[in-house]
């Protein structure tokens, strides 16, 4: 966690907030140009025709720069989402399923997008989205096993969520390639990724969260056999995640029988942000980062950012 009054916290956040304009989502090459609005799936192998993302518009507001100021938050980056349940009831239950929906059907396997109750920051109710890639055939006796897992970090905008824009291929072949078991993919988007609020990077105990209750959800689909039995796997961000999951796993799923945890190049020494900055590299990390931890610990980075900084984002 950074500290807001550290002398080389504050260079590093006001080099950020200067990196706004230019940052804006940061997502990753999945991006779509699209002059129409709609999220290009055409270039997607294995995609159908009728996938209902098409539906989802891919330009993004930003709240406006005084109330950025204001807040002393930065700027958030939510995009609504016609294919998600609109104003669901939260019930304080982490790993309901709310909704879900079938976005690829193939002879090899199904993507299910999910909507499910997870934990916030603050211990509120929160919905997350995510997927969940379910190989032909029938499970082994007492269900498929799954991979619960974390990705790598794809931005802080709504339309870098993976639930919006990844495919049958994109979320399960990397994983089945090296298991041999049946196995389902269960992959959660984070909180404030792809849904209302501001993406929390980075923050080890929401990330956590949404991995562990993505999985219960995920054994609530209808007609999808799924076990308690997972391993975590993550990737950078996603490794960072898969580490506190495994942490908190005992206590936050009980009800989950985690195996075992894969971090991948786990991104866990954050002070190197602020050293990377001071060399020119790792901005877009950083930026992220601070959006979200000023969010998630109600900081104020009007305590930083000089009127200089603001006016360039």
């Amino acid at each position: 966690m950074f500290h807001p009054h550290n002398d080389r916290s504050r260079f590093t956040l006001f080099v950020l907030l200067a990196f706004f304009g230019a940052l804006l989502i940061g997502c990753s090459p999945n991006d779509s140009d699209d002059a129409s609005g709609a999220v290009d799936l055409d270039a997607k192998p294995g995609q159908q025709s009728d996938d209902p993302r098409r539906d989802i518009p891919n330009d993004v507001s930003l709240v406006d720069g005084s109330s950025d100021r204001a807040s002393g938050r930065g700027p958030t980056f939510d995009l609504d989402d016609p294919t998600a349940p609109q104003n669901p009831e939260l019930l304080g239950e982490p790993g309901r399923l709310i909704a879900s929906q079938v976005v690829e059907a193939r002879s090899d396997g199904t993507l299910h997008r999910i909507w499910y109750e997870s934990s916030g920051t603050h211990d509120e109710a929160i919905m997350v989205s995510g997927l969940v890639a379910v190989p032909a055939g029938d499970g082994p006796e007492g269900g498929f096993p799954t991979i619960s897992y974390a990705h790598e970090a794809t931005g802080i905008g709504d339309d870098c969520a993976p639930s919006r824009i990844n495919s049958l291929d994109s979320t399960g072949q990397r994983q089945w390639g090296v298991i041999k078991t049946p196995t389902v993919v269960v992959a959660t988007d984070y909180e404030g990724l792809g849904t209302d609020g501001v993406h929390h990077l980075l923050v080890g105990a929401t990330e956590a969260r949404s991995v562990l209750d993505a999985t219960k959800a995920a054994m609530q689909l209808p007609d999808v056999d799924v076990s308690n039995r997972t391993i975590v796997w993550g990737e950078v961000q996603g490794g960072h995640a898969a580490l506190f999951a495994g942490q908190l796993a005992e206590t936050w799923a009980p009800e989950l029988n985690v195996v075992g945890v894969v971090a991948d190049s786990a991104a866990t020494e954050l002070p190197l942000l602020s050293v990377a900055a001071e060399a020119g590299a790792a901005l877009d990390y950083l930026t992220m980062a601070a959006i979200g931890y000023a969010d998630a610990y109600d900081l104020d980075l009007n305590d930083i950012a000089t009127d200089e900084a603001w006016s360039v984002g």
